[in-house]
């Protein structure tokens, strides 16, 4: 079982993990905030694409995503911040209701969540969800995609959430390129409706906002306690499930001019953190992180 915030987010994240998933018993993925506005219909057309080359299946719960439970979303700032009791208990508390009642008819023994790289709202409501409430399986939590391409924004997030007693927060991974980071800069510059990016038009000073917001991002701590916890990681090879996976992705075929310029760089700069995920060895893989009771 994978939860994903967002139409692609599951597979952009871990699609590798979900394609061999279905060599058994196909995976199921719930997209929980899977209406996006106007761009709804051609992206559930997307999804039916990606599901069909890596072979799982979905369900879309309904719910409306940030930027259209919130006109304040169109501004970064408001998107891509830390998690807030006080703001967000409401919404944490109805995502947790509609979570716990789907996977309560379901039969599963693991369930994958976003850890809540690069501080997307939605994910990190996600994260809150999986990381406090029971549940009858295993719990995993995928590293987000593309917001882990970016230096910095990885580590970040660990050290905001593991126990600093755990073992694993002694060896954190290493951030991406600041080739990666431009990347990730280029999709938070791009308009909320996912037209043309703004960042081919903005002035140098405009782009270099972006840039120390998001070196500022990868630093500070978190604006409210987070309870540690102890997760372990995982090491997924995706052998010949690379190609298969960058298949599934370049399927988004409106979200891959968003987040890169062209499908060239998507694949150069994903292959490199695929890549780069087991340090020392040959290929690609995925890396998750297990919850320890």
């Amino acid at each position: 079982m994978f939860i994903s915030p967002h139409i692609d987010d599951a597979v952009w994240s871990c699609g590798g993990l979900l394609a061999s998933q279905g060599k058994g018993s196909p995976a199921l993925v719930l997209y929980l905030f899977s209406e996006s506005g106007k761009e709804t219909s051609e992206r559930k057309k997307e999804e039916e694409k990606a599901a069909a080359l890596l072979g799982y299946d979905f369900r879309f719960c309904g719910l409306r995503d940030f930027r259209q439970r919130d006109w304040s979303a169109v501004l970064s700032t408001r998107l891509h911040r830390p998690f807030d009791a006080k703001k967000d208990g409401k919404t944490l508390e109805a995502l947790g209701q509609t979570i716990s009642e789907i996977l309560s008819s379901l039969e599963y023994q693991h369930v994958y969540y976003p850890l809540g790289v690069g501080r997307h709202l939605d994910h990190q409501l996600c994260f809150q969800v999986g990381s406090t409430q029971q549940h009858s399986g295993q719990v995993h939590f995928y590293e987000d995609l593309p917001y882990a391409l970016a230096p910095g924004l990885l580590r970040s997030r660990l050290q905001e959430v593991l126990d600093p007693q755990d073992p694993a927060a002694g060896d954190l991974p290493e951030g991406g390129s600041e080739e990666e980071l431009a990347a990730l800069i280029e999709y938070l510059l791009a308009r909320p409706t996912h037209q043309k990016p703004l960042h081919r038009r903005a002035k140098p000073a405009f782009r270099r906002f972006f840039r120390w917001w998001l070196s500022r991002q990868a630093r500070k701590l978190p604006l409210g306690p987070l309870a540690p916890r102890r997760l372990v990681p995982e090491i997924h090879p995706l052998e010949a499930g690379w190609n298969l996976k960058l298949r599934g992705i370049l399927a988004y075929e409106s979200q891959v001019p968003v987040f890169f310029n062209t499908a060239a760089e998507a694949e150069q700069l994903l292959s490199s953190y695929h890549r780069r995920v087991e340090a020392g060895k040959i290929g690609y893989y995925e890396r998750t992180w297990k919850k320890v009771a």
